[in-house]
C-alpha cells in the first residue's frame, strides 16, 4: 500500500482505550462508531463485513491481517471460534480532513509484528507505543483516501458554538447571529457545505458525544442525556435508538466488550 504525503504526528492523536484479551464470542451487528479503530486477531477464525449503501463486503480476519476502521463506517463482525483479540481505538485532532467511509487492510509483517509486540510487552498501556502503531498505519492510507474539508469561517464559527453548547438548545436564528448571517442565508449555506441542516448537525453532534461517554464514561444515563442537551431520559433513548438502533443501556454494553 503505497504511503500518503499527508503526515501526521502524535500531538494529533488522541487514544481513548487499548486491549488485548481472550474471546469466546466475537459477534456483535450495526456498528458504527464515532473514533478510529485497530483490529487484529489470533488463533481463530473470524471475519468483518462492511456494509455500503444496501451492499454488504465479508472480510476474512486471519493472524496475518490487521485492518484499519475510521469513525462512522458501519460494520458487523463474528467469529466462529475463540480468539485473541487486540483493538485500538483513537480519535484524530488538528488535521482537517475527512476520510472515505471504507476499511483498511495492512499485512501483519515484521514491522507491524514489532509494534504490537512492543504494546504487549508493557504490563500497562503504554500510550507511546500504541501511538507509533496508530501513526504508521495512519501513514499508509493511500492519499486518495482523503478529502480535504470545504471551510467557510463563518459556517466553522456555528459548528464551535454548537460543540461548546450542546447540552443548551440552538436555534437557526441564535447560530446565524453568530455567523453574523441572516437566517434563511445561514441555513443554506450550512446545507450546502456540510450536507445537513443545522438541527440535523447538532442531533449528530449530541448522539456522537453520547457515544463516546456511553463507553468511557461510568456516568449515568440521566446525566448523560443532560450533558448532550436531551430534555429528560426518554427523550435522549427515544432519539439514540432512531440512530444506532440500540438502546443507549445496550449500546453502552455492546460497546464496553469489543
Amino acid at each position: 500500500m503505497p504511503k500518503t504525503n499527508i503526515s501526521f504526528s502524535e500531538n494529533d492523536i488522541k487514544l481513548l482505550s487499548f486491549s488485548y484479551r481472550s474471546i469466546v464470542s466475537w459477534r456483535y451487528g450495526n456498528l458504527s462508531l464515532p473514533y478510529w479503530k485497530i483490529i487484529h486477531n489470533k488463533n481463530g477464525i473470524s471475519e468483518v463485513f462492511f456494509k455500503k449503501n444496501i451492499s454488504q463486503r465479508r472480510i476474512s480476519l486471519p493472524e496475518s491481517n490487521i485492518i484499519l476502521i475510521p469513525p462512522k463506517v458501519d460494520f458487523s463482525c463474528n467469529s466462529s471460534s475463540p480468539i485473541f483479540h487486540f483493538n485500538i481505538n483513537f480519535i484524530i485532532s488538528g488535521i482537517n480532513l475527512s476520510v472515505k467511509k471504507s476499511f483498511f487492510s495492512f499485512t501483519y509483517e515484521e514491522v507491524l509484528k514489532g509494534l504490537i509486540d512492543e504494546i504487549l510487552l508493557n504490563e500497562q498501556f503504554h500510550s507511546q507505543s500504541c501511538k507509533k502503531l496508530v501513526l504508521f498505519l495512519l501513514n499508509q492510507i493511500p492519499e486518495s483516501s482523503y478529502s480535504p474539508l470545504v471551510n467557510d469561517i463563518r459556517i466553522d464559527t456555528s459548528i464551535s458554538h454548537m460543540k461548546h453548547s450542546l447540552n443548551k438548545p440552538l436555534s437557526n436564528l441564535d447560530l446565524a447571529e453568530e455567523a453574523s448571517m441572516s437566517v434563511n442565508g445561514f441555513a443554506r449555506l450550512f446545507r450546502d457545505l456540510i450536507g445537513q441542516t443545522p438541527y440535523e448537525y447538532q442531533s449528530f453532534l449530541r448522539i456522537d458525544k453520547a457515544c463516546n461517554l456511553l463507553q468511557f464514561s461510568k456516568d449515568s444515563i440521566e446525566s448523560i442525556a443532560n450533558e448532550c442537551g436531551f430534555t429528560n431520559r426518554f427523550h435522549f433513548s427515544k432519539s439514540f435508538k432512531k440512530n444506532k438502533i440500540l438502546t443507549p443501556v445496550e449500546y453502552r454494553k455492546l460497546v464496553q466488550k469489543i
